[in-house]
């Protein structure tokens, strides 16, 4: 298996990266995953435009224009049947010790392409007792400090579940770890706003472009008075949720027709989108 790393394609089993990188020390670094289907990339034009924002958020210097060269390069190089992600991870490079940057930035650059599991059809969630902070200077950024996902998801895992469910500081609905939220009320398919401290995810997207999913407001009791609920992202599209904090959730035809008919149009329009 080749990875990339500033430049240069290695074993990925190969030392490349200095201790002093802050993406390591500091979690100080952005990060996209793609998802791929016999090694072919799906939106991938969204994740590197969204990497472009998130860097500009987290004051980094903008990622190289020939990222979809070198995506080209490995996937060759790395080819895989069925599911797999593409991982591209750009971080504030070797710096001091402590919180600082060094001057000038020299970004690391690392791109994998590995395979991922086929998620399950029907996930169960968990609600985590500690907010999301819509507030926070990393809200809406994918930055790699991530261990407030990892937290959330060890306490839905050891509660059964297989994704954590976020509120926002004032009680609003807001996200998974690693997957926005939709919820079928009966009429409407709605989603959470960017304002609730939400991930702009690229799925999410989509759902809103292709079938007028709506942005709003929702509170948390909506979870278990919904007639359907759907978490979406770049692996599992648009994926039913059996279960919340131990109560099942009614199976719509109309969340089973949405799920089935975005997995199939995403096959059929792969990028750009």
């Amino acid at each position: 298996m080749m990875v990339y790393v500033n430049g240069q394609f290695l074993e990925a089993d190969v030392p490349a990266l200095l201790v002093s990188d802050h993406g390591f020390t500091v979690g100080d670094g952005v990060f996209e995953t793609i998802k791929t289907i016999d090694s072919l990339p799906y939106a991938l034009t969204r994740h590197l435009e969204r990497l472009a924002r998130s860097a500009l958020g987290l004051r980094l210097p903008p990622p190289p224009e020939n990222i979809r060269g070198v995506i080209d390069q490995l996937l060759a190089k790395n080819p895989l049947v069925g599911l797999g992600r593409i991982r591209i991870t750009w971080s504030g490079g070797p710096g001091p010790a402590g919180s600082l940057r060094a001057d000038p930035v020299t970004p690391t650059l690392v791109i994998s392409h590995t395979a991922a599991p086929t998620p399950v059809d029907r996930a169960r969630v968990v609600t985590v007792p500690f907010p999301r902070n819509e507030r926070s200077p990393l809200s809406g950024i994918k930055s790699t400090s991530y261990a407030e996902n990892v937290l959330a998801l060890s306490y839905a895992r050891e509660h059964g579940g297989d994704e954590a469910i976020f509120a926002d500081t004032q009680g609003r609905l807001a996200e998974g770890t690693g997957s926005n939220i939709i919820i079928f009320d009966g009429t409407n398919f709605v989603t959470p706003s960017l304002d609730c401290g939400v991930l702009a995810g690229t799925a999410r997207g989509l759902a809103i472009e292709w079938y007028g999913v709506h942005e709003g407001e929702i509170p948390m009791d909506a979870l278990t008075s919904a007639k359907s609920i759907l978490l979406t992202s770049s692996l599992r599209d648009l994926q039913l949720v059996s279960h919340v904090d131990g109560v099942e959730i009614p199976l719509a035809p109309e969340a089973i027709a949405l799920a089935k008919e975005f997995s199939k149009r995403l096959l059929e329009e792969v990028d750009p989108l």
